[in-house]
């Protein structure tokens, strides 16, 4: 039915159904109504339980009328609200929006990985320019219906999550921050592959889908400048327990030897706990985890072999320097595939 028809057509209905109402309204009062009995009136006792009340042709086409008015208003709202009158198939509304989409994703997937925190930021942006004008496109759009309308906005809702997550990393890598571009980088991997996967799922190839390759391009770059900012504290901190090993006591008693041994591990395990304090890259949590378990480990071998020497022991003490040669080289090796030099000298 098209607009024209909507506003005239059942204007004169529902007038002509209005005034026929009325009529049949009055009329009914008319043929139900009567007197009241007099006071002294003696009033027949019921025999049997009346039945329902007789309907006749003209109160039948009042309930007729009555009904049809009601569950015909109800049913153009309601189907206008689910999407069910005058709502595109899920194919078209796919075809459209990916139309509309694919342009936006030549320039952000585009991008080289950019390095440093604010090329970062800058790439970032786009990423968010581009997901906004996404949303802006769909938003635009008629929805498809029934139950393909809900898992449309379910869509749009994870987009707009991403596009958020991609402000918190812009402003995050502005800032220089490695703990926030951390945190943000984490959020953005989570809130783009779910939106990427609903979007695949409903049958999008451009939209959100589509913004795959630049939104890895821009999450592999974060993760790299969070872990220049790791690399180049590790470093700082290895210079340090140098520093503090070159400056150690001579050993001349026992309780030289016991201090000493102390002081040694203590430095290890200072170390571990800092490089466990410092804001990992997303997926290197395992790798930094190793470094910091040898630390700790060597600094347990130290106090074994403090307590061998105390106990004069050389054969354990022997056992013990070649678990350490061998805890060292891994050690070692971890840290230089890492990229964390100072510490492997």
């Amino acid at each position: 039915m098209s607009d024209d028809e909507q506003d005239t057509t059942p204007v004169r209905t529902r007038t002509d159904a209005a005034t026929m109402i009325a009529e049949l309204w009055a009329e009914r009062e008319e043929t139900v109504r009567s007197p009241s009995p007099p006071p002294n009136a003696k009033v027949p006792r019921a025999v049997a339980e009346p039945g329902p009340p007789r309907t006749g042709g003209r109160e039948r086409a009042l309930a007729s009328v009555i009904v049809l008015l009601l569950v015909g208003a109800g049913l153009g709202i309601g189907a206008k609200a689910a999407g069910l009158i005058g709502a595109p198939t899920k194919a078209g509304f796919i075809a459209e929006a990916d139309a509309a989409c694919a342009p936006g994703n030549a320039g952000l997937n585009a991008m080289t990985k950019p390095l440093g925190y604010q090329s970062v930021a800058a790439s970032a942006s786009i990423l968010v320019t581009t997901t906004d004008a996404q949303l802006g496109a769909l938003r635009a759009l008629d929805l498809p219906g029934g139950a393909d309308r809900n898992r449309a906005r379910s869509v749009l809702n994870a987009l707009a999550a991403t596009g958020d997550a991609g402000r918190s990393l812009q402003s995050a890598a502005a800032a220089g921050d490695p703990a926030m571009t951390m945190v943000a980088s984490r959020s953005m991997t989570l809130y783009s592959d779910d939106a990427i996967a609903k979007a695949r799922a409903f049958g999008f190839t451009s939209c959100v889908a589509g913004m795959k390759p630049g939104i890895d391009t821009v999450v592999a770059a974060a993760n790299g400048a969070v872990k220049t900012s790791f690399t180049e504290k590790a470093s700082g901190l290895c210079v340090e327990m140098g520093r503090a090993v070159a400056a150690l006591p001579r050993v001349r008693t026992a309780d030289d030897l016991t201090r000493l041994v102390n002081m040694t591990a203590g430095l290890f395990e200072k170390m571990a706990a800092d490089l466990k304090a410092l804001p990992v890259p997303p997926g290197d949590e395992a790798a930094v985890g190793a470094i910091a378990t040898g630390l700790t480990s060597m600094a347990a071998k130290m106090r074994e072999m403090g307590n061998a020497a105390l106990a004069a022991d050389l054969k354990r003490m022997n056992a013990i320097e070649k678990e350490s040669d061998v805890l060292g080289d891994e050690l070692n090796t971890r840290f230089a595939d890492y990229g964390i030099a100072a510490c492997t000298a």
